[in-house]
């Protein structure tokens, strides 16, 4: 063989790619993620938070397993199932504590919005139910001078508000 005779390329076989864990469920179908280095032990996917929503209006939604060893994510699944039912009622809960919020910062809010303005314009874009019993809602809202809008409710009933105000990221009690 001389220099730069042409081997034939030996073919690798495809390797398997492991087949997802999926879970099916009447609120949508979430798949299964494990990211060890953010500690993510869950399952991801979309549901339709406002009724007769379309498309752009799906609401991202995460739940963890009941533990990290686990692939089950039955107890903060019935979390979820059990906000999705009362969804309504925390959704007025949720966006009148942020607007609430905000309003007692005038200088965050859009001039010309009022409170029922703030909260007709706000969307839940995403909901995390987590083992150790935080729920996680972040809205987008038109109205204030705020983004990345993510309320945090503790096992304990507690609850902070944190959000980015002029490239800086804030944190408040609620």
């Amino acid at each position: 063989m001389g220099l730069f005779s042409r081997k034939k390329k030996e073919e690798k076989p495809e390797k398997a790619q492991p087949e997802k864990l999926m879970l099916d469920s009447p609120l949508g179908t979430f798949t299964y993620i494990n990211n060890p280095g953010a500690n993510e032990f869950g399952y991801e996917g979309y549901i339709q938070w406002y009724a007769g929503s379309v498309e752009d209006d799906i609401t991202s939604a995460y739940i963890d397993t009941d533990s990290p060893e686990s692939t089950q994510a039955g107890l903060c699944y019935a979390r979820l199932e059990a906000l999705f039912a009362d969804r309504d009622r925390v959704e007025a809960e949720m966006t009148e504590r942020i607007a609430d919020h905000f309003l007692s910062m005038p200088d965050m809010i859009v001039s010309g919005y009022n409170k029922q303005m703030i909260t007709d314009d706000m969307e839940l874009f995403w909901l995390g139910v987590f083992r150790n019993g935080d729920t996680q809602f972040s809205y987008d809202a038109a109205g204030v001078y705020a983004n990345d809008i993510t309320v945090t409710i503790h096992a304990d009933g507690s609850r902070k508000i944190e959000y980015r105000y002029e490239s800086e990221m804030h944190v408040d009690t609620m």
